[in-house]
């Protein structure tokens, strides 16, 4: 029996059973389980060579490309942990997690490493740099082309308990920080998730989303787990995926809210059909209500998996597809092989349609934050409440608010962190975004809170207005009135014409909206 216990098992295994089966596809290009092993084992047999060793970090700062792939496996193979940085990071977030994590070498390629320029001498602890491609930059480098070692002198002892990687958080409240991820953790995840969306080998999964997000990390490894294809997109423009989908065949495909909108409105304007495939899931935050509406008229005969997730339990929830039409927008169920809470910090256990955080346990459930001891306590640790459950293990506080319903089905809230209150009542932005989308006027929506000596805090939105609406204000307001409680109406209303602002994972930046409207709130103060 083939077992796998580690990141490196998924490719060595598939070697055995699979090394002619296609691994990758990337524009047009087919590689080989056999292939990709191969340049895997080079780039580790140059790291081996240049001494690195096991537990260094190693970042990976490449667009989505077989190198990137290729990469993170060799830092695997010597024992190493890899660090997937954003193709489109700003230099000072590179600076950042190069820093935090004490990078010893970076992979990337001339785009990237011209952006560093000379900011590069403030990673102190750089010491090797890999170009995957040959454009002159100003750095001295290894060009990977120039490598000509065949494979590393040893194996490396390594086992599931083994840090395998870190992964940065998108920051959006302060900066990044990294999650350390095992082995165990991202095979677990791999095996969970290949297991509800019944992932085989003939299933061919197109990749758009960064391997730096968990999520889209997951498409690879469930699709080596099963010895599948992955095919390689670094575009998210709805007419690329589609366009990829039938060319290549595509049975699955993993998406976020903004992409699912986008695609769900060219596939209305194109009136295309995609016989191939089999699934699409969503993470990363909540579809609007008139798009999941739409959702089964422009993906007929497609399951459709509305998941949740944290990188720091990896994935916590999914929506078996059957349930989708009567529980539109829910977070569905505990995946399996995970165990989910809904406790209320002061009273315990929540019962059916009583709010309170979500709490993960299992196997899925990270190591803690990188050199950071007092994030890691504040996150995960024991929780007096699942005491007579679970004695002292260490559970995820994910900050999320979540309910269940009669049926035991998961919903999102909101989140305990960024709640705000209104003249004594405690306010979900995210509550109050969803009631006003379905006024019609809005595209967009973000709420935050505003100072007030009055009532402690007052709600201010930054909204996109719907340009096929007739809006007037007051209107709006009236509407406010007639169907929300007086302490959700928004006393600050700015109005935004381009699309939102967002981080690299595709939600909202907050930090930045809330940076432009204040900026116009003084102004009018």
């Amino acid at each position: 029996m083939n077992e796998i216990f580690t990141i490196w098992d998924l490719l060595e295994i598939n070697c055995f059973l699979n090394k002619e089966k296609t691994a990758l596809i990337e524009n047009g290009e087919k590689i080989s389980y056999l292939e990709l092993k191969s340049e895997s084992e080079k780039i580790a047999a140059w790291l081996e060579f240049k001494g690195f060793q096991r537990g260094d970090r190693i970042g990976i700062h490449l667009v989505k490309s077989k190198y990137e792939v290729a990469a993170m496996f060799a830092v695997i193979r010597i024992g190493g942990v890899f660090v997937n940085i954003h193709p489109g990071s700003a230099t000072s977030q590179v600076e950042h997690i190069a820093n935090d994590c004490a990078l010893v070498a970076l992979i990337s390629d001339s785009v990237r490493l011209d952006r560093i320029g000379e900011n590069i001498s403030n990673i102190t602890s750089l010491v090797e740099v890999i170009q995957v491609d040959n454009k002159k930059t100003n750095f001295n480098r290894t060009l990977i082309s120039e490598i000509n070692m065949k494979r590393p002198k040893k194996m490396y002892s390594v086992i599931d308990k083994d840090l395998a990687a870190l992964m940065y958080t998108s920051g959006s409240t302060g900066q990044p920080k990294g999650v350390m991820l095992t082995h165990q953790n991202i095979i677990a995840g791999a095996r969970s998730v290949s297991s509800y969306l019944r992932n085989q080998k003939n299933d061919i999964v197109l990749s758009i989303l960064p391997f730096s997000f968990d999520y889209g990390l997951n498409q690879l490894t469930t699709m080596f787990m099963v010895g599948g294809t992955l095919v390689l997109l670094s575009s998210t423009m709805p007419s690329e995926i589609i366009n990829n989908v039938l060319k290549e065949k595509v049975t699955g495909i993993a998406l976020v809210p903004t992409i699912v909108n986008d695609m769900v409105e060219y596939l209305k304007v194109s009136k295309l059909s995609l016989p191939s495939l089999r699934y699409i899931t969503n993470s990363g935050g909540r579809i609007l209500d008139s798009v999941l509406k739409n959702m089964k008229k422009y993906f007929a005969k497609v399951d459709i998996v509305l998941m949740y997730g944290l990188t720091e339990s990896f994935r916590s929830t999914w929506l078996p597809p059957h349930l989708f039409q009567d529980k539109l927008g829910a977070i569905g169920i505990e995946i399996p092989n995970a165990e989910v809470f809904v406790v209320d910090s002061k009273k315990g256990l929540c019962g059916p349609g009583v709010p309170g955080e979500l709490l993960h346990r299992g196997v899925h459930v990270a190591a803690g934050y990188w050199n950071n001891t007092k994030a890691t306590k504040e996150k995960f640790k024991k929780n007096k409440h699942l005491k007579k459950l679970i004695g002292d293990e260490i559970v995820v506080h994910s900050g999320d608010i979540v309910k269940r319903d009669d049926d035991g089905i998961l919903w999102y809230v909101g989140r305990t962190d960024n709640l705000i209150k209104v003249s004594g009542f405690r306010v979900s932005p995210e509550e109050v975004e969803k009631r006003l989308l379905k006024s019609g006027f809005f595209l967009e929506v973000y709420v935050f809170g505003i100072n007030d000596d009055r009532l402690g805090q007052k709600l201010a939105i930054i909204s996109r207005l719907d340009k096929k609406i007739n809006y007037v204000e007051k209107d709006f307001l009236r509407w406010c009135k007639n169907n929300m409680p007086s302490h959700q109406i928004p006393s600050k209303i700015f109005y935004f014409d381009d699309r939102f602002y967002r981080n690299l994972n595709n939600k909202v930046d907050g930090v930045k909206m809330k940076k432009i409207a204040l900026s116009k709130y003084k102004e009018m103060s």
